[in-house]
């Protein structure tokens, strides 16, 4: 089986809020995990969405392969480069040891104009602008993806 993981980020420019969101969907594109958070930092907030899905893959076990979508090539490109740049190298460290420990092939990828990004896109926007969030069941996501 394959899993595709998805990821969003929000930042709101007035207050200053930033949430980063994952969304990991099966091939036939049920909801398995969903999660998000807000950070405190900006900085690197794409890499920290990286991390983060790393992070909730490392427990998903049941899979032979696995995808992790971004739609931020900046972020992309620092964690395909050998060396990676200077600000960013301890995140891209822990990313690559975290990305290692998972027992089945995982691999970095782009992705601009799906609907599963934008869902988590949208999941990170309500981490950010709601106190309590709580990840969405599968029928709520399957309802989010069909109304964008």
């Amino acid at each position: 089986m394959t899993c595709q993981i998805y990821l969003g980020e929000y930042q709101e420019t007035i207050t200053g809020t930033a949430a980063i969101a994952y969304v990991a969907i099966d091939e036939q594109g049920r909801l398995i995990q969903a999660d998000a958070r807000t950070v405190k930092s900006t900085d690197g907030i794409s890499l920290q969405a990286v991390k983060m899905a790393a992070r909730g893959l490392y427990y998903l076990r049941r899979f032979e392969l696995a995808a992790i979508y971004t739609d931020n090539p900046t972020a992309l490109a620092a964690l395909r480069q050998e060396y990676p740049p200077k600000g960013s190298r301890r995140i891209i460290t822990d990313i690559r040891h975290r990305l290692a420990a998972i027992p089945y092939p995982v691999t970095l990828e782009l992705a601009i104009g799906s609907a599963h990004s934008a869902a988590a896109g949208t999941l990170a926007r309500y981490a950010a602008t709601q106190k309590n969030y709580c990840s969405p069941t599968a029928q709520q996501y399957k309802m989010l993806v069909h109304t964008l």
